[in-house]
């Protein structure tokens, strides 16, 4: 039951999550048009504080759902799909974070 309802609230948090971003992007877009940058420049930066905040979050939960479950990569998702990054550079990111947390277990 506790499975079912971490998937709804992520759900949820999925929808709520999709309407901000658009409300984001269309303010940082017409920022970046109004400073002559290009909106493919911007990229996710820990330097950021609510990146940095999104980071340490999704990581807790992440760990909740570790220590729970042993199962945390919802969480992991989550950072992914808010995050933006590219697939490449997650990949990389997960693989030289993965023998940390393999040699923990």
């Amino acid at each position: 039951r506790s499975l079912g309802m971490m998937l709804l609230l992520v759900f949820t948090y999925e929808m709520f999550r999709a309407v901000y971003e658009k409300v984001r992007r269309h303010k940082e877009t017409s920022i970046l048009t109004a400073l002559g940058a290009d909106a493919a420049s911007a990229h996710f930066s820990l330097r950021v504080k609510s990146n940095l905040l999104a980071a340490m979050l999704f990581g807790v939960i992440a760990g909740f759902l570790m220590g729970l479950f042993s199962i945390p990569m919802p969480a992991m998702i989550m950072f992914a799909l808010y995050s933006k990054m590219p697939k490449d550079q997650w990949r990389a990111n997960m693989a030289a974070i993965q023998p940390l947390t393999v040699s923990i277990k």
